[in-house]
């Protein structure tokens, strides 16, 4: 779903569109009541937006777009105690600004501020790690 992974609200759209058309093809001569209660527009939503903002913590999607030499750094970054308040809010909410994309970013974009923000992260795993050298 989405281009290399990173999906949006109208790759949602589509797909429920898609399914839902496919379903209520398939199920004509079932009666009515029945088909609205087995295709759920709301857990379809929910199982395609729940896909889509999982799959920005897709390992094939950070090898794609991160080094994974600096894997290591990030998670440091997002496991160390000190800043860990304030960065994983940050993890769980980065995902829903690609999902809604706010900025209208093209895909060239996004790889591009998904890069810095991970490259962000490698960097704070960097300055943790001398500082946790440092004090020992």
């Amino acid at each position: 779903m989405g281009e290399l992974g990173f999906c949006s609200i109208h790759d949602i759209q589509v797909y429920l569109t898609e399914q839902l058309r496919s379903d209520i093809f398939v199920d004509q001569n079932v009666p009515l009541l029945l088909v609205r209660l087995l295709h759920n527009k709301w857990l379809y939503t929910f199982g395609a937006s729940l896909r889509c903002y999982l799959s920005f913590w897709d390992t094939i999607t950070y090898s794609q777009v991160v080094s994974v030499f600096l894997l290591p750094l990030i998670l440091y970054g997002l496991f160390a105690r000190r800043w860990r308040r304030f960065l994983w809010p940050l993890q769980l909410v980065m995902p829903l600004f690609f999902l809604f994309n706010p900025l209208n970013l093209s895909l060239g974009e996004k790889i591009l501020w998904f890069r810095i923000y991970y490259v962000f992260l490698a960097l704070v795993g960097f300055i943790k790690l001398v500082i946790n050298f440092k004090s020992k």
